[in-house]
């Protein structure tokens, strides 16, 4: 691969890779063992810092430890490049599917070299995929072969009754096996996981596919095609990303593909290795339009260059219409990233605030005092009897399981107790670290209740009243919002995070320290 030789040659320096399939990570970590060159897949409980090469899922790549693992090698001035493999799966990727993806754009404020890889990228979708990830054509250096034509390769279109795919499949891989020879490899992709298991049972083999067990799992089905243990395998196009086997002479979708780059990758798994001739097929049914199309076609002759030109204008403008579609929910997913990020800094700088200060200071007139609140001469003996209470009253609160820091009670991705594992919104404690919010939230909280109960109240009823929580009183119902578990930013927070975001941004509408 392009990145793997200057990574060979640079001993302290560090090239992230970010693969968007394990499968992928899986076959690029072997590929570098085999060249001698120290890699390892992003573990946020172990950091690699020895690996010379670290492959990464683009999920992985937006945590907080990987980001802090990436300053660290920056600050060493040992970040060489990052590299983003199959990066055409950018203009795949939305707000409801793998939207992480689209996160990668930010790589380039990472201040160092960025490298994005793909080989099916068509140039008419270059634009779209420019503008997604956020790239200026003129401080680009774009490297594409004018000529991709692999001659290797011949394409077969099979037509089939409706009903008979089945029996087509059946002696169309018999018959490839026998031209083939027993060692040749067979992959038949599917458009749906239910097709691939019902073909898997059909022939016996292997399924792969996105739901299927456990990664390790998915590794070793995908070691024992590309070794040669397995010389069949029905998949979905999940594996199109990750499959480097080299004795793969045939390729069979058993339906049409959806997209046509998701049709190009699939194909690109036959012939890897430049064999003389490798077959890719195609089953379509009796009757579609498209086989009618073709027979007027053959009657009428070949196209004119004119309609030829039309036909290739409207299919730019369709394909540009597809990608201004999925840059405008990109835009969308990124507003409400930014927006959520906002919240859990305001909710940091607020915490801050009141960790320093006394709390009923803090709540009635929003003043930073540096006194002890037990002792705070601006309040009466009622008025800290109350606060006392209702911190008592806090701690009856039911909290959701993994909503909070079980010691200080503030959202584990703010406490330093916790750091943010490979997985996204999982954490891990931290071994010898302390919370820096010991008590602040819930003696905030406590203050604002007691102090500022009415004022909150109508705020505190619509927040609870769209968590859908009627039942009890409304002590009961204020306590099981308070310990309700949420999201802001993607983390996990709580009802008593939001109370006190909210109430920092909204202290006119509530006369807070009026």
């Amino acid at each position: 691969m392009l990145f793997m030789l200057p990574a060979s040659v640079s001993p302290d320096g560090v090239t992230v890779v970010i693969a968007p399939l394990n499968a992928l990570r899986d076959s690029l970590q072997d590929r570098c063992n085999q060249l001698g060159i120290p890699c390892a897949k992003w573990d946020g409980r172990r950091p690699p810092y020895w690996a010379r090469i670290v492959l990464v899922t683009p999920e992985g790549a937006v945590t907080k430890a990987f980001s802090r693992f990436i300053d660290e090698k920056r600050m060493m001035q040992q970040l060489d490049r990052t590299v983003i493999d199959e990066c055409h799966v950018l203009l795949e990727s939305n707000a409801t599917w793998r939207p992480d993806v689209l996160k990668l754009t930010e790589m380039t404020d990472k201040g160092t070299q960025v490298i994005y890889l793909t080989a099916t990228l068509p140039p008419t979708l270059q634009p779209a995929f420019l503008q997604t990830a956020g790239l200026n054509l003129k401080t680009l250096t774009i490297c594409r072969d004018e000529h991709t034509t692999r001659t290797n390769i011949a394409y077969q279109v099979l037509d089939y009754e409706r009903g008979s795919l089945d029996g087509v499949l059946t002696t169309l891989v018999a018959a490839k096996r026998k031209k083939y020879g027993p060692e040749a490899q067979i992959l038949v992709f599917c458009t749906s996981v239910e097709e691939t298991k019902r073909l898997a049972k059909l022939f016996q083999c292997s399924a792969y596919y996105c739901e299927m067990a456990t990664d390790d799992d998915k590794a070793r089905m995908v070691r024992n095609f590309t070794s040669g243990l397995e010389k069949l395998c029905t998949a979905t196009s999940m594996l199109s990303l990750g499959l480097d086997a080299a004795s793969v002479r045939v390729v069979i979708h058993a339906s049409m593909c959806r997209l046509l780059l998701q049709y190009v990758q699939e194909s690109g798994r036959a012939g890897r290795t430049g064999e003389a001739k490798c077959d890719l097929c195609e089953q379509l049914p009796r009757g579609v339009k498209r086989k009618a199309a073709e027979k007027e076609q053959d009657a009428q002759g070949q196209m004119s260059t004119t309609a030829a030109t039309a036909a290739k204008a409207r299919r730019e403008e369709l394909e540009g219409l597809a990608a201004l579609e999925e840059r405008k929910s990109e835009i969308q997913l990124r507003r409400k990233t930014e927006q959520a990020g906002y919240q859990l800094e305001r909710l940091r700088q607020h915490l801050d605030r009141w960790s320093n200060a006394c709390v009923i200071c803090m709540a009635a007139h929003a003043k930073s005092a540096d006194h002890r609140w037990e002792y705070c001469q601006n309040a009466s003996e009622a008025q800290i009897k109350v606060v006392q209470g209702k911190i008592r009253w806090m701690h009856r609160v039911k909290w959701e399981g993994h909503a909070r820091c079980n010691y200080c009670w503030a959202p584990q991705a703010l406490c330093n107790r916790w750091e943010e594992t490979d997985t996204p919104g999982a954490f891990a404690r931290r071994r010898n670290a302390l919370c820096q919010y010991v008590d602040v939230l819930q003696r905030a909280a406590a203050a604002l209740l007691a102090l500022r109960e009415s004022a909150c109240r109508p705020w505190l009823e619509q927040q609870m009243q769209e968590a859908v929580i009627v039942q009890g009183s409304y002590d009961e119902q204020l306590r099981k919002w308070l310990g309700l578990k949420t999201k802001m930013s993607e983390k996990d927070m709580i009802g008593a995070d939001l109370l006190n975001c909210a109430l920092a941004s909204q202290r006119k509408q509530l006369n807070i320290g009026k």
